[in-house]
């Protein structure tokens, strides 16, 4: 289930499978139905304000593009992605 940073209202309809945290899914219990571990299946429209991370499971529909922005799992620290990070060619000398 990817993750996902609300980047205006938001709202989603009947069916959607969301991953939310415990205090995100006890403010909109009457429309949602537990799954399992923190996941749940919207049964009515539930609202997200801009800011929110939920996690959407499937194909995220092109009208939710522009609404949600994918969360990195892990951003490595800046060290770490020198180190991976391609090394320059030295130039070749022109005889």
């Amino acid at each position: 289930m990817r993750q996902y940073l609300v980047s205006a209202p938001l709202s989603l309809y009947a069916g959607a499978v969301l991953a939310l945290s415990a205090e995100q899914a006890a403010r909109r219990v009457p429309a949602l139905w537990p799954l399992d571990d923190g996941l749940y299946e919207v049964r009515q429209p539930v609202q997200f304000k801009a800011g929110e991370v939920i996690g959407f499971g499937g194909e995220l529909p092109k009208h939710l593009a522009s609404l949600l922005d994918p969360v990195a799992p892990d951003v490595p620290a800046p060290e770490a992605a020198a180190e991976a990070a391609p090394k320059p060619r030295a130039a070749h000398k022109q005889r």
